[in-house]
């Protein structure tokens, strides 16, 4: 590494210059790839004549890089460029046999998956394995490699001879096998993932690994990242309350999952939300709410770049996060603003703006998401987006408004 690139591991990072380093070791790791970056979407693509493009999202790597002491930054980025470069299919085995040793189940955010789709050029097919697993959580299969984890896709099933099911047995089967090692108990009734190799959150497939730990009532889990799984019992307040308490550390976590919750019922996993009288209702509602805004944020990031500049009729709202002075209680908001198409986040409370011929705003009072649907449900419609959104069109009278309002004295 030259002087210059030595200086800029101590100053303060910039993603453009941090982009450009990693470009310029990729290039020097691989002098037969071209490499592109691609500033709005924050991603490098690595280029192959006669092959697809592989790409990388910059996002989670630079925020590690930035938290990283200036001392260790060189360290990794010589690690990013090897374990991208592993990381690149043409590195996979070419035959099942030698290719199944290798692969994993991966249990991560769906929000990563559905993004990574809305990005992908029109032209340009993403057909990674992933599908839903939960309401929030997405099973995908991928290739573990000593310094590198990558998606498998359903050219390389394809190329093996092999179904998505019959692979995705034997990734079960093989992250079984490395996982002879007992969870740690941090309370009574109250236990957490000691792996730590980036499949923690990925056990959560494993769902009879985990219904053998001593819990009260069903088993509860929260996987807020990838090295964190926690499990306690739906009948144990206390051990929810430690839960959602350590969930919520995590809350900062480059590689946070969700802050969902999810309660095993026989061999399913269902969303989970202590019954609001219960000590952890509101802690366990704040993190999960927490959750859904990063997903949102992220999501409204992406639909609001694909608009045409000149779209001023479209209007992409914005989950909003409030807390309540006396009782810190969180709920969540949007705006329904007249004379756009309004693409609207799931929230607690829809508040209504008019609009004048001015363009100034003046809000006609805010209402319930259950009291929306049931009195303007012809004016909603679902989009295929997740995190889900509803695309509304019109805008009510300011009286039908007010017959539906809640109260905010």
């Amino acid at each position: 590494m030259g002087m210059i690139d030595k200086l800029r591991t101590y100053i303060k990072p910039e993603r453009k210059a941090f982009a450009r380093l990693l470009m310029k070791h990729f290039r020097a790791a691989n002098p037969g790839v071209t490499v592109h970056f691609d500033e709005e979407k924050f991603c490098i693509s690595l280029r192959r004549a006669d092959k697809p493009d592989a790409q990388y999202f910059l996002g989670t790597l630079f925020a590690d890089y930035c938290r990283a002491k200036p001392a260790d930054r060189t360290r990794m980025i010589a690690a990013l460029t090897a374990t991208t470069m592993e990381a690149v299919p043409d590195s996979y085995a070419t035959s099942w046999q030698e290719a199944k040793s290798h692969l994993l189940p991966r249990v991560r955010d769906r929000v990563t998956y559905a993004l990574m789709r809305k990005r992908a050029d029109q032209d340009k097919k993403v057909n990674f394995t992933d599908e839903p697993f939960t309401e929030h959580l997405a099973l995908e299969l991928v290739y573990d490699l000593p310094n590198s984890i990558g998606s498998v896709n359903h050219d390389q099933l394809s190329g093996w001879g092999v179904t998505r099911d019959e692979a995705l047995a034997v990734a079960r089967d093989n992250l079984w096998a490395i996982s002879n090692r007992d969870f740690k108990s941090v309370a009574p009734g109250v236990h957490v993932s000691d792996w730590h190799d980036s499949y923690d959150a990925s056990r959560l497939f494993l769902h009879d690994l985990i219904w053998q730990l001593p819990v009260r009532g069903d088993h509860v889990v929260m996987t807020p990242s990838r090295n964190d799984l926690f499990v306690t019992g739906s009948e144990d307040p206390d051990g929810l309350v430690a839960m959602a308490t350590m969930a919520a550390r995590c809350l900062a976590d480059p590689r946070f999952i969700t802050g969902a919750a999810v309660r095993l019922e026989k061999n399913k996993w269902r969303s989970f939300m202590p019954p609001e009288q219960s000590p952890a209702y509101e802690l366990f509602r704040k993190v999960a709410l927490i959750g859904f805004g990063r997903d949102y944020q992220q999501q409204c990031e992406v639909l609001s770049s694909a608009l045409d500049e000149h779209d001023s009729e479209t209007h992409i709202g914005r989950y909003l996060l409030f807390e309540a002075v006396e009782s810190k209680a969180v709920s969540s908001k949007t705006l329904w603003i007249e004379g756009c198409t309004n693409i609207l986040p799931i929230v607690d409370q829809i508040m209504f703006m008019a609009r004048d011929k001015n363009d100034e705003f003046r809000s006609l009072g805010q209402c319930t998401w259950q009291a929306v649907q049931a009195a303007f449900g012809d004016m909603i419609t679902p989009t295929d987006d997740y995190p889900p959104r509803f695309m509304a069109t019109g805008f009510p009278t300011e009286e039908q408004i007010k017959a539906i309002a809640i109260s905010t004295g």
